[in-house]
């Protein structure tokens, strides 16, 4: 007598597919679905949530490092590889002080030109500049620059932030050409973290501020071609005092 296995028997008897047969349909269905798992609570959509994926401790390997750009953190334990101008001081550290004082240090500045990879201030590679700051000042009549190239307010290149007054923009500069976003409405005396994305293919640079999308600026047609890195600075042109904090500086720079 012949024995009668599960995946022999139809699955009904009007249907004659075999329950191993409606078995495997049914997976190939699940696995064609793009909202499986996405319920409230389910596995993929708390993996869609989280900005971080985690990972088990120790599972990051050295390998998994980018092969195909330039990238530095620097959380400023040391400053004597910068260029500085006025009171510049890592004495609080993990923090960066800037100090300034109307009619004693009117300017201090932290700046450093990158010679690898070079040109390395180009609109033909994808570029990264992010720091967190924050400005105790005694008012807002000051002026301020985070960026890469920004040497001063008034920048003759580069791309970055520009505090004025107490108004926060975004810009884009090449010689007499500057292209300023519309006004960010954020409290300069609160911690930020500024972040400013060149995208290469696209022409366009990405500028955010604590995660959030707040200007998208067009790369000159005629762009830069130098050796500056990541700038940051604050000057004062009447009564005013006080500390610009930096941290957590990252900037990149694409070599293919």
């Amino acid at each position: 007598m012949s024995v009668e296995t599960w995946e022999q028997i139809p699955k009904n008897q009007t249907n004659s597919e075999l329950i191993e047969e409606a078995i495997a349909r049914l997976i190939a269905v699940h696995e064609a679905d793009p909202e499986a798992h996405t319920g409230e609570n389910e596995s993929l959509q708390a993996h869609r949530q989280n900005e971080i994926v985690d990972h088990p401790a120790g599972s990051i390997l050295i390998d998994k490092n980018t092969m195909t750009e330039f990238y530095i953190d620097d959380d400023f334990r040391t400053i004597t590889q910068w260029y500085t101008v006025g009171s510049v001081s890592n004495d609080d550290w993990p923090s960066l002080k800037l100090y300034v004082e109307y009619g004693a240090i009117n300017t201090s500045k932290i700046e450093k030109e990158i010679e690898i990879p070079s040109p390395f201030l180009t609109k033909n590679y994808d570029m990264l500049f992010q720091v967190l700051a924050r400005y105790n000042m005694s008012s807002s009549a000051f002026k301020s620059w985070l960026g890469i190239g920004l040497y001063s307010a008034l920048p003759s290149g580069g791309f970055g932030f520009i505090w004025e007054n107490g108004v926060l923009k975004c810009i884009v500069a090449r010689g007499s050409t500057r292209v300023y976003s519309d006004t960010i409405s954020i409290a300069y005396n609160q911690d930020h973290i500024y972040r400013a994305q060149l995208n290469s293919e696209l022409g366009l640079i990405y500028f955010y501020i604590d995660g959030s999308l707040v200007a998208t600026l067009s790369v000159p047609a005629i762009s830069w071609d130098d050796d500056s890195g990541p700038t940051m600075g604050i000057t004062l042109t009447t009564e005013n005092d006080g500390n610009l904090w930096l941290a957590n500086l990252s900037f990149s720079r694409s070599i293919i």
